[in-house]
Order: structure tokens, then sequence, then C-alpha cells
């Protein structure tokens, strides 16, 4: 059992995301950037949308804030703009921490780092991320390989002032408020990874389904229950649910967003995922980047009022 410290209040801003939206929130836990972004400055006209995702989580336990960033989308120009539109500070943010080693939650690093200034930066990571990756496509008789646009490089990360801190296992952060949930235990029959998905490893592609270094990042708001926010949810989204409750020993869920990757070779894994993920009776589901249209469609019809849509810009705020 990890010990996450029960906390006051959480505010999650979507800082990169793949939409974005102009009508207002349909629930009292969600601000457009219309709404609350100083000076009027995110009207969500002027933010960017892009393929990846990031999140300004910001934690409070007894008047004690702290402030990390998940993921950081797939650019330092798309991130440091929408920053600069939401007119947020990050000098103040304690730690980075990345979900799994893609492109588009890496991609922002090096402009995340430079936002926030200093040195001794924790950036929470798996030493799997910096492999070069790629996806197999098999036809009749030939294969093919894409190579995904590759991710910082170690040394990189340390110059702008990063310091690197491998999180295998379930890891507590800024004052035991957040938890990096580590290496997810795959159980489910059908969430089977990334298909196709490769590493390069000794001079060649081997494959690489698994991801080994797929995580989250979980928080627990007093007497409601946890907040579990994904990447990619490559380890499965409810595996990573499963996983969350029970290192915390936690069965209230209040909410779980992010993005579950439901689409293409893995669009026969929604009704199964719906049908595991009613059992955990989360308040609020909010499947975002790599979700895919048709699985929000429906997660939308079998959650009702406890799906809640989530675009570039929103503001997310749990309290206890």
């Amino acid at each position: 059992m990890v010990d996450l410290q029960p906390i006051d209040r959480i505010e999650i801003v979507i800082l990169v995301d793949n939409a974005s939206c102009e009508r207002p929130s349909e629930t009292s836990i969600v601000s457009r950037a219309t709404e609350w972004a100083q000076s009027g400055q995110g009207q969500s006209t002027k933010l960017r949308t892009g393929h990846g995702l990031s999140l300004l989580v910001k934690t409070e336990l007894d008047g004690d804030i702290h402030q990390v960033i998940y993921d950081t989308g797939p650019s330092d120009e798309l991130f440091h703009h929408n920053v600069r539109q939401l007119g947020l500070d990050l000098s103040e943010t304690d730690a980075i921490v990345i979900s799994h080693g893609h492109w588009d939650h890496m991609g922002g690093l090096f402009a995340a780092l430079k936002a926030i200034g200093g040195q001794e930066i924790p950036v929470y990571i798996h030493k799997e991320m910096f492999r070069k990756r790629g996806v197999e496509s098999k036809f009749l008789f030939w294969k093919r390989i894409r190579e995904l646009a590759p991710v910082p490089t170690r040394d990189a990360i340390k110059k702008l002032g990063g310091k690197l801190i491998h999180s295998p296992n379930p890891t507590l952060l800024t004052d035991s408020t957040l938890m990096v949930g580590g290496e997810i235990p795959r159980i489910t029959h059908y969430e089977r990874g990334f298909p196709g998905h490769v590493a390069y490893i000794d001079g060649q592609w081997v494959p690489d389904q698994d991801v080994i270094d797929d995580s989250c990042l979980v928080a627990h708001v007093r007497d409601r229950g946890l907040v579990i926010m994904a990447g990619c949810s490559h380890a499965g989204i409810v595996n990573i649910t499963r996983h969350a409750a029970n290192i915390t020993q936690q069965k209230e869920i209040l909410s779980i967003l992010g993005g579950f990757h439901l689409v293409g070779k893995n669009e026969d894994r929604i009704e199964p995922t719906i049908n595991d993920l009613q059992k955990y009776s989360p308040h609020y589901l909010t499947p975002i980047h790599c979700t895919g249209n048709k699985a929000q469609m429906m997660m939308r019809q079998s959650f009702g009022d406890r799906y809640v849509r989530g675009c570039v810009g929103d503001r997310f705020v749990f309290e206890s």
C-alpha cells in the first residue's frame, strides 16, 4: 500500500489536447479558458490544438500548494503558445512527470523546463522512454516500420536543468499529495498494449507492444476518492484504474481523465472497457486526446451525466 495523502483540492488545466470547445461546459467542475484565464487571454480561438497531451496539476493540502506538469504535448512551440495564452506562471512548478516515451507527450519538454527555470528540476521518467520506437504495418508479402519522432535525450534534459528520476515503482511526490503509478500490471485479457509497436534494440527492431513505461498520475481528494490521470493508457485504462485503486486501497473513484487510446485496432476494446469501468462507478469520466470519437460517443451514452467533455484550456476543480 502507498500512503497517498488525502488532499483538500486539486486543479487540472489541460494545456495541450487534440480538441477545442466553444460551448460552455455542462458541469460545474469544469471552466472553459474564456471563463478563468487571466486578462481574458484564454480565448479558445487563440489556443491551439495538437495531437498530444499536457496537464498542469495543482494540489492543495492545509494551505500548501504544489504544482506539477504531467506530459508536455508534441512540441515546444505549442506548449509555450498555450501557456502564454492562458497567462500561466510555471516558475513555481515542483516537478515534471512524463507518462510514457512518445513524442506527443515529451515534445514540449524543453519549453516546460525553460518556463520553470533553475536547476535540479525533478523529471519523473522510466528508462525505457528513451529508446527509438516505431509502428510496424504488415501487408500480404511485406511489412513496413514507421519510425516515431524522437524524444528529448537524457543529456539534453539535464542541460536544461532537469534531474531525471527513474520511477518503475509507485512513487510519491510533492509531499505525498501525488503519486506516479510506476509500471502497470497487465491483467485484463483485452487490453493488449499497442499493437504493432516496436523498439530499436541492439541494432534491430523488436516487438514492444506492452509499452512497459506507460504509467499514470494519481491524487486522492479527501472523502471523495481518487483522481486518476492517464497519458495514453497503453497499459489499458481499466488496468490503470485497478492498479491505482489497489495500491492506494481506495475504492472510491472521483475522476478518470486522460487519453484512453481506443482508436483503430483498439476499437474492439471499447465495449469491454466501458463495462469494466462501470464497475468502478467513477463520479466523472473524461476521455480526451487519443481516445477516439467512437469511444467518446459510446462512453457518453453509457455514463450519461458522469461523462464530462474535456478540451484544451479547460480547468477542472475537485474539492473535498
